[in-house]
């Protein structure tokens, strides 16, 4: 079920591209600290969750990995400032 999720999430990232390039007013090259940040930001919050699934159910780290996914999504897409000077 994380597989399927994850998967979705990075596919459905792929025809996002150009929209929020275009609201950034920022070409396409010009992403790339948009995939930068989203890999290493991916990692450090994966090398935690073995800790927590020990410390608490791995329902509870689930569901807060999948909202803090899905505040990330909403704050890139809103962002106007960040990745327009990187």
């Amino acid at each position: 079920m994380v597989a399927f999720i994850n998967g979705f999430f990075i596919n459905l990232r792929g025809p996002m591209i150009p929209t929020i390039a275009n609201r950034m007013n920022i070409t396409l090259d010009g992403m790339g600290p948009y995939f930068l940040s989203s890999s290493v930001g991916g990692t450090v919050m994966a090398l935690p969750s073995g800790f927590f699934v020990d410390w608490t159910s791995g329902h509870t780290v689930l569901v807060g990995g999948l909202l803090i996914r899905a505040v990330s999504v909403v704050g890139v897409s809103l962002d106007t400032v960040t990745l327009k000077y990187a």
